[in-house]
């Protein structure tokens, strides 16, 4: 549980997202999401990286400077890709008091859609990814996460 957020929806989330893919976030792939991000100044799709695909703009809301990923090693960047999302986890589920699966829906569609309210094809959107993530956690674990 490191920041509360429990090892087997981290793992979950990484298979769901990357299949647990060590290599994403290469450095070039990085370079590309700092360009079209403005290094983090924006939440712009198709920015995300690492192996939890954690944008650089929450890179910047967890404080870590999303620009120190271009100077580390492979394994660097895949440690701090994942504290970055493991951190950004941990502060949507305190700033929403939210389930699990709530926090997975804002995570995946950005808090700002999550407080805005979903439209039909967003919510089917935020649950098929929220309920893959959950279903690939508990593959990892005995534990259960409540939704």
């Amino acid at each position: 549980f490191r920041y509360g957020v429990p090892l087997d929806l981290v793992v979950g989330l990484a298979h769901y997202e990357t299949r647990g893919n060590p290599f994403a976030p290469h450095v070039a792939r990085v370079a590309v999401a700092l360009r079209i991000s403005n290094n983090g100044s924006l939440c712009t799709s198709g920015s995300e990286v690492g192996p939890m695909q954690v944008k650089p703009c929450a890179f910047r809301d967890v404080g870590i400077d999303p620009a120190r990923l271009l100077s580390m090693t492979s394994a660097q960047r895949v440690a701090a890709s994942i504290e970055a999302g493991v951190k950004y986890l941990a502060l949507v589920r305190r700033r929403f008091g939210a389930s699990w699966c709530d926090v997975l829906q804002a995570y995946n569609q950005g808090p700002t859609a999550y407080l805005r309210g979903f439209n039909s094809t967003q919510r089917v959107a935020a649950e098929t990814y929220s309920q893959g993530v959950l279903s690939a956690a508990d593959q990892y674990s005995e534990l259960k996460i409540s939704a």
